[in-house]
């Protein structure tokens, strides 16, 4: 917990939301609902003017050096078409 309140610290204000672990993933289809097979165990929100940018604060990030196979996934937040001006 020390590692992860750390990098909260470095980051700032840029980390919108520290996140929380996720579970029991689930697939959605028109066909109806199975579980998923989703890695993904946890999620948080950062603030960043470029990918780049959120990629530099993952790089190192303290979950990586948990084993061999640890992966951060950085989803960019799209504009909604019908939204824009």
């Amino acid at each position: 917990m020390q590692l992860w309140l750390a990098w909260k610290d470095k980051l700032g204000a840029a980390l919108v939301h520290l996140g929380k672990p996720l579970g029991n993933a689930m697939r959605v289809t028109q066909g109806g609902v199975s579980p998923s097979d989703s890695d993904s165990i946890g999620m948080s929100i950062l603030q960043a003017n470029s990918m780049d940018e959120a990629l530099e604060m993952v790089r190192d990030h303290h979950h990586l050096h948990w084993s061999e196979g640890c992966e951060i996934t950085v989803l960019e937040e799209a504009p909604i078409p019908e939204q824009q001006a």
